[in-house]
């Protein structure tokens, strides 16, 4: 086992034992809970945490149960006892798993994770191997992306990438996996006290000043930021994509710009239209091709992974750029966009799509609130605003 010697887990505090350490502990132990086994049976299960004097332990305690009952599982904390305590009142409190928190004989730089089975002794070999082998669960992404992408950037001249993480769940992948890369790696907005997520940052609000990617909270959404700071259209990256990778088509939606489809035409693509929504995206992409997206990030290259991945998105164009030598404004540099306005209105107005004066004209229903959004995009903005304005002040 990588983790687990012959009396549990244990290292230096801050070195080789980490608080992030620890929560991957409580995020293995939580999946062998809830998968089931003889020593570990049901979940929804009751956990019984003790621990020794170590400055350490209320850390890792504090971290370990904030893990565990986050997944849903039930923890009683007994404080400061003898090992042997512990799992006495592990077997008594009927509790699944007893954790104690300690190095025992080691120094107290040092501490440590023992587990106790619900019967009091200690948890055996075979749920013990399963909790070691899920510890790195989260690196199979990593390592899968690593597999995939290295030999595109093996000894190539590569950016320096500037991140915004929109303190989410993807920094740390993100950081991780473009080191590995060879990337130099600047990363803002890594740091997440549970109310941040998204404020004023990520994909929603980019921070950043030169070339790199922005994510959302999930990290399954993408913008791309020029090298002179300037946002890329989600309509203008999916093209140059579209035209990097050869498809023969993009599935895109309603909402992509009819100016861009024309040119992707022109380059012999096909634009296919879906409703609003990646799932939707993804279900026409089933009957094939090579790229799929929104303008909003959402972008699945389906022969990596079925699922939109803004990491994906943003290691793919890395590759477009360093085999083409350019910079992602001079890959953008040719692609119109038509100028286009959209408008919400609670008035309710007839669903549909038409044309009227050289413009486009979308409306439709909003599926998240009770609103009615208008699209026009044309060549002249002018026109734009003068049909939108007939649009909404027309009565019903």
């Amino acid at each position: 086992m990588k983790y687990f010697g012959t009396d549990g887990i244990r290292g230096v505090y801050g070195k080789t034992l980490t608080l992030d350490l620890v929560a991957k502990v409580g995020n293995a132990i939580v999946r062998v809970l809830a998968s089931g086994s003889e020593a570990i049976p049901k979940c929804g299960a009751v956990a019984v945490i003790g621990w020794d004097t170590r400055k350490s332990g209320n850390s890792i305690v504090k971290k370990l149960t904030k893990t565990l009952v986050s997944n849903g599982i039930k923890v009683i904390h007994i404080g400061v006892v003898p090992t042997t305590a512990l799992a006495f009142m592990t077997r008594e409190l009927k509790a699944d798993l007893g954790i104690m928190i300690t190095a025992s004989h080691n120094p107290p730089e040092y501490n440590g994770i023992k587990l106790f089975a619900s019967t009091g002794e200690k948890l055996d070999e075979q749920a013990t191997e399963r909790i070691d082998a899920l510890i790195d669960m989260d690196t199979l992404w990593q390592d899968f992306l690593i597999t995939q992408f290295a030999p595109k950037f093996k000894n190539k001249k590569l950016p320096r990438v500037i991140l915004d993480c929109a303190n989410g769940s993807g920094a740390s992948v993100a950081i991780n996996v473009l080191k590995r890369l060879g990337f130099d790696v600047e990363a803002h907005n890594t740091e997440t006290d549970g109310r941040n997520i998204n404020i004023n940052c990520g994909a929603l609000r980019p921070t950043l000043t030169g070339f790199g990617f922005a994510f959302d909270g999930d990290a399954d959404r993408c913008i791309a930021v020029d090298e002179d700071g300037k946002i890329v259209h989600g309509d203008v990256l999916l093209a140059v994509l579209a035209r990097h990778l050869k498809a023969a088509k993009l599935v895109t939606t309603v909402m992509f710009n009819t100016g861009t489809e024309k040119w992707l035409n022109q380059h012999g693509i096909d634009v296919i239209r879906t409703p609003v929504g990646d799932k939707y995206v993804y279900a026409a992409l089933k009957s094939g091709g090579k790229l799929g997206g929104e303008p909003s990030g959402h972008i699945i290259f389906p022969d990596i992974f079925p699922c939109g991945d803004g990491l994906v998105t943003a290691l793919i164009t890395l590759q477009m750029m360093v085999e083409s030598g350019n910079s992602l404004s001079a890959l953008c540099a040719d692609v119109p966009i038509w100028p286009s306005i959209l408008r919400n209105t609670p008035q309710d107005i007839a669903a549909g799509e038409y044309w009227r004066d050289g413009c486009r004209v979308l409306v439709r229903k909003s599926g998240t609130e009770n609103t009615t959004r208008v699209l026009v995009e044309g060549e002249s903005l002018q026109r734009c605003n003068e049909i939108l304005t007939e649009i909404i002040n027309k009565p019903n």
